[in-house]
């Protein structure tokens, strides 16, 4: 979530607000001298940033702050209150609200929770501290604000992740749009002069006649992964189809052979991988044979797939396809992959190209 337009000045001036008034409250209503006040309202500043950047250490430490605040001030009259001034539940509050739109919804409660009873607690261990100061009833306001600017917080978070979901929902079915108007069209278009071309062509050696054959089946191919691709974006049901693993990676091999690309295979043979480490390791070695085919046509590659423990190795090199690769769309696809199975992803651009990934078992 960012900050723009009239945010940013909104929330510009909340920081001085809260300094302001946090000065003025502590120097006019309670004992201690003005430079405890400037710390102090500097301090309700910077937990509120930082329950921006991490809702969690910001919620702590202004609850801490509250505590120490409350330790170090003595109200002028017994009209003030305390343990936690007016200033300090107005700051309070603000983290709260902040950290509460940033905590992920998925955890969003057991969070506010966590942050609700950290709040009570920095006043509950100010009146263990002084007894005498303060009494159990002047904790009720702040429990009731702060649960209620919990709740605020809650449902503001969860009003922004409902509108970028549509934002990214909307996106997704524009992508898919542009790909089936466009990539598809000329799939198909592919498909159709390769079947065709012994009819306008003549007649055609058996060699080339199987050439054609194989570009439209390869475009057939093509195609339906595109569909797969549709149904995703279109937030249909596409995983139901079979995704590839290793076991697929002969065949694979075997397609990147025909295209006349030499490759040594070594510890294909071996034990099963499935699930989200099966489809990645498939994919990285896809995408590391289809940038060694781009880049170093003709040159020989190397697949070696080793079994560390709990970890799957996955090496593919071409001694001569480093030099044109780029960190483009393909490896940062390959590298968010390999992260998101839990695995890591290593990538040589230089004379020699090589990829190396490993995903856990």
């Amino acid at each position: 979530m960012t900050l723009s337009g009239w945010r940013r000045w909104a929330a510009l001036a909340t920081l001085v607000a809260v300094f302001a008034l946090s000065v003025a409250d502590l120097h006019q209503h309670y004992r201690g001298a003005a430079p405890l006040a400037l710390a102090v309202a500097f301090a309700r500043v910077l937990t509120i940033v930082a329950a921006w950047w991490e809702p969690v250490a910001g919620v702590v430490a202004s609850s801490g702050l509250a505590l120490v605040t409350a330790l170090l001030v003595t109200p002028v009259s017994t009209s003030e209150p305390w343990p936690w001034p007016v200033t300090g539940i107005l700051a309070q509050l603000v983290v709260l609200l902040v950290a509460g739109t940033r905590y992920d919804g998925r955890r969003g409660p057991e969070l506010a929770a966590g942050a609700w009873a950290v709040t009570q607690s920095a006043g509950v261990v100010a009146l263990l501290a002084r007894p005498a100061q303060g009494h159990w009833l002047d904790l009720v306001p702040m429990g009731l604000l702060s649960a209620a600017g919990l709740a605020v917080a809650g449902l503001a978070g969860s009003r922004y992740r409902a509108r970028v979901s549509l934002q990214l929902s909307e996106e997704r079915a524009r992508i898919a749009r542009e790909l089936h108007d466009v990539v598809a069209h000329h799939l198909s278009v592919v498909v159709v002069r390769a079947d065709s071309a012994q009819q306008r062509l003549g007649t055609l050696d058996d060699a080339i006649a199987a050439e054609f054959a194989a570009i439209a089946d390869d475009a057939r191919a093509s195609l339906e992964q595109m569909r797969r691709v549709l149904r995703l974006l279109r937030t249909e049901a596409a995983e139901r189809a079979p995704q590839p693993g290793l076991a697929d990676l002969g065949p694979l091999v075997a397609a990147a052979r025909d295209a006349g690309a030499p490759i040594t295979v070594s510890g294909l043979d071996g034990p099963p991988v499935d699930g989200l480490s099966g489809v990645t390791a498939y994919r990285v070695v896809q995408e590391a044979i289809t940038n060694a085919l781009r880049h170093a046509p003709g040159a020989p590659i190397n697949l070696r797939l080793t079994r560390q423990r709990d970890w799957l190795v996955i090496s593919v090199t071409n001694p001569h396809g480093g030099r044109g690769a780029k960190d483009g769309h393909g490896l940062r696809g390959m590298r968010e992959r390999v992260e998101a199975a839990g695995g890591t992803l290593a990538v040589t651009t230089g004379a020699e190209f090589r990829v190396e990934a490993s995903l856990p078992l």
